[in-house]
């Protein structure tokens, strides 16, 4: 069964250059020449997803996911979206916890049935 974990960042990136009809947004963080972040966002029929967030251990808890909601957010804000929408795992509530901050609110839950 493949999941998001299991994809790389250059497959990863097709899937959402083509999910994303009105644009795409990609911001990376590097530290001493390696990427230690990046938030992918994309916006489709008014409605603004981010994607993914990624931030390496070492660099978690220290305001690096804030710099990419910053311009993430600024960028949909521009944008005029109607409405901005993240999906979060089940049981991730440090993830959860973060976009809280930002003023997300469980707004309904979706239940998956895999087929293996």
């Amino acid at each position: 069964r493949a999941s998001v974990l299991d994809s790389s960042f250059a497959g990863r990136r097709v899937q959402l250059q083509a999910k994303a009809a009105q644009g795409l947004l990609i911001v990376l963080a590097s530290s001493g020449g390696s990427d230690i972040d990046y938030c992918t966002s994309s916006i489709e029929q008014g409605i603004a997803q981010v994607n993914s967030i990624y931030v390496a251990g070492a660099y978690r808890r220290r305001g690096v996911g804030r710099m990419m909601m910053t311009p993430t957010l600024a960028w949909f804000q521009e944008q005029r979206v109607r409405a901005i929408v993240v999906d979060v795992m089940d049981g991730n509530d440090a993830a959860e916890s973060f976009y809280t901050r930002y003023g997300f609110r469980r707004r309904s839950v979706r239940l998956q049935m895999i087929n293996d």
